[in-house]
């Protein structure tokens, strides 16, 4: 009887691993078969025609692959619904992922380099610029008008990148007797196309792209810490700064000049990455006493 029982539980074990074969086989082949390959490129947002080398693709459990020199990439044996993440340091993608179910050639990313001035082809500034004037027989205080400033071209050089950036912004009402225009370049260079040079680690302002580059059109050296000069302006602390395009974590700048018969006194907050998100001076005129200007500008928007 015993005997019987052990032929039976045998019996029962084989068919249930026989069971078992025939029910998996379906999953198993499933595992390793459907296998399928995904490749494309990466490119530069400011260079459409270059692409970015070392970028890192992810996929998940099926690893890992990074771009060559060209922005090439592929990888197989892929298998079911992958999602592939791409990143880079110092670089920003959008999308930054990606999902696929099946073999495809054109899997392509666009990338920009995080420019410390946020600087990049189609990267747009949108402020908002407040004057109040006292110490006057009517004092004033100006409606705010609106600034912009927009990268429409981007050369990429071999030692150096030029930014052209055109630049926007509505004229203010200003008393008699003083110089809007003047005023305001100082500020935003409103009526004409600045050329920004980047060339290693520092950033030049250019009037013309054959210009060559000197220590007296020099905006910064990058990365700023505490001492260095920004726009001729000295870098004093880091602090966080709010406009109604959001909160920053900025640099504190400030400083005086004189120019003529003119004495202004500047403040500046700037956010690596993102630019100038804020300024203030105040003007005085020893030709006109006891007035004095304040000018606020401030950043609304801001699209990289």
């Amino acid at each position: 009887m015993r005997r019987q029982h052990r032929v039976l539980f045998l019996i029962l074990c084989v068919a249930g691993i026989a069971f078992l074969t025939l029910s998996t086989a379906g999953c198993l082949g499933g595992l390793f078969a459907g296998a399928y390959s995904v490749s494309g490129r990466v490119t530069d947002k400011d260079d459409p025609a270059a692409g970015v080398a070392g970028a890192k693709l992810s996929f998940g459990r099926f690893g890992t692959t990074t771009t060559d020199a060209q922005g090439n990439w592929s990888k197989d044996k892929l298998k079911g619904q992958v999602q592939i993440s791409i990143a880079k340091e110092g670089w920003d993608f959008a999308p930054a992922s990606k999902k696929v179910t099946g073999p495809s050639t054109t899997v392509s990313f666009v990338g920009r380099f995080c420019d410390y001035m946020g600087l990049s082809l189609g990267a747009k500034w949108e402020y908002e610029l407040s004057i109040d004037i006292t110490g006057v027989e009517n004092p004033t205080v100006v409606e705010p008008t609106q600034a912009s400033q927009e990268v429409v071209r981007v050369d990429k050089q071999d030692a150096r990148t030029l930014f052209y950036i055109f630049s926007e912004s509505e004229e203010p009402q200003l008393p008699d007797g003083i110089d809007a225009k003047s005023l305001l370049a100082i500020m935003t260079n409103p009526e004409y196309t600045a050329i920004v040079s980047r060339k290693g680690d520092n950033y030049y302002d250019l009037t013309h792209p054959d210009q060559e580059e000197s220590e007296d059109h020099l905006i910064m050296e990058v990365p700023l810490s505490v001492g260095d000069t920004y726009l001729g302006l000295t870098v004093e602390r880091e602090e966080t700064v709010t406009t109604s395009a959001g909160s920053f974590t900025a640099l504190y700048c400030a400083g005086e000049s004189d120019e003529g018969t003119g004495h202004a006194e500047a403040e500046a907050w700037f956010a690596p990455s993102v630019g100038l998100v804020k300024a203030t001076s105040v003007f005085t005129d020893s030709e006109l006493p006891g007035m004095v200007m304040r000018m606020e500008l401030e950043l609304t928007s801001y699209t990289p």
